[in-house]
């Protein structure tokens, strides 16, 4: 097994090393915007001084003024003994009370916040923000290197993307239009693992927007729409995850085995097999699909996790449990280079609809993923029909 794990990091750093020419002339238009963040340890060091005072409203008034917090504050509330806040008034609360009262907040954000605080070196934390804010032009450049190598040749990358900094604890990473959130919480402080890991989340706005022409919504009935969101997953976290599974930080060698632990990727590819089967078939799809996301991220992840992974820090890897979308996505792209080369890669990148046809041909005996029943393939490919 070491030896695989190894082979596989020194394969990914050979591919990253790579580009493809065609998509030379990609030329990706974001900005980041640090403000967010920087405000964050602004307050949080006032607030856990217990400097409150007019200074502190002014920092917290011009958070969450921030775009950014439209998204973070939404569904977001507060209990104390008496009183029930929502929203930005949740925040503003919690930021005045945080070191002087318990109260309950949604996520337990505001304990993660404390936690988090404690525990983090705030001279690192600061200085990787002035890094980031002081090399954005070779993060842009770095970062559009390593997205290109997985985008179509044909595609329009135009559209701006305004990419921005935060703690908050509770969403993660998430797009919102052309909006890229990084929440840096749980930050490492490691400029190649953040851009490998903002190149990852960068990838899925543009792909998807791409993704989403090639794929044939009209006519489609609820089975088949609900098919295609989890298909576009699928391919989504299979296509993005090559980016950064070099990166050890992210992908330690104890979730690596887990990848690579070939029971595990059988059993997570016969889950795939029966969910696209039920989904076909069932007669409440809306309502299947809602309970199967949650068990597949749930009870189900949990399960595996705990029978698969062999390492000593459960709590880490949690981010990391096996799911379908992760796990599967993975193959399929990186078996395909791996058996085929790039040029199969950058044609089944460009053509999605032949994925699991190509996976199939190019498939070894000792690939982990069993061979793709025709049933299958044919769900798969109704939905560019």
């Amino acid at each position: 097994m070491k030896k695989i794990i190894l082979s596989t990091f020194i394969f990914f750093n050979l591919f990253l090393g790579c580009t493809n020419p065609k998509n030379k002339k990609n030329t990706l238009d974001f900005s980041i915007d640090t403000k967010p963040a920087s405000l964050f340890i602004e307050i949080m060091n006032l607030t856990m001084n217990n400097q409150i005072d007019k200074l502190l409203d002014v920092k917290i008034d011009s958070l969450l003024n921030q775009p950014v917090y439209t998204e973070l504050t939404n569904n977001i509330s507060l209990i104390t003994k008496n009183k029930k806040y929502i929203g930005n008034d949740a925040y503003k609360y919690a930021f005045k009370n945080l070191n002087n009262e318990n109260f309950i907040m949604s996520g337990d954000i505001n304990n993660y916040w404390k936690e988090w605080w404690k525990k983090t070196d705030k001279k690192k934390l600061l200085h990787f923000i002035n890094e980031v804010k002081s090399n954005k032009t070779d993060i842009i450049k770095q970062s559009t290197k390593y997205i290109n190598t997985y985008l179509p040749s044909k595609i329009d990358t135009s559209q701006h993307i305004d990419v921005v900094l935060c703690f908050d604890g509770n969403r993660g990473c998430f797009t919102e239009n052309n909006m890229l959130v990084m929440d840096l919480l749980d930050i490492n402080n490691n400029m190649n693992s953040f851009i490998k890991t903002f190149s990852h989340e960068l990838h899925h706005i543009y792909y998807r927007k791409w993704l989403n022409k090639q794929i044939k919504f009209k006519n489609k009935n609820k089975n088949q729409k609900i098919l295609i969101d989890y298909q576009k997953k699928l391919i989504l976290e299979g296509i993005a995850q090559q980016i950064n599974f070099d990166d050890s930080l992210v992908y330690t060698n104890d979730i690596k085995e887990l990848y690579f632990n070939k029971e595990l990727i059988n059993e997570l590819a016969n889950d795939w097999f029966n969910h696209f089967r039920k989904i076909n078939k069932s007669k409440q799809p809306d309502k299947y699909y809602k309970e199967l996301i949650n068990k597949i991220w749930g009870n189900q992840a949990i399960d595996k996790l705990n029978r698969y992974y062999k390492g000593n820090k459960m709590d880490d890897a949690l981010e990391s449990r096996p799911t379908v979308f992760y796990y599967i996505g993975f193959h399929l792209y990186y078996d395909v280079y791996k058996n085929g080369g790039k040029e199969k890669l950058d044609y089944v990148i460009s053509q999605p609809k032949d994925l699991l046809i190509y996976y199939n041909k190019l498939r070894k005996d000792n690939d982990f993923i069993p061979i793709i029943p025709k049933d299958i393939i044919k769900i798969w490919n109704k939905s560019f029909e």
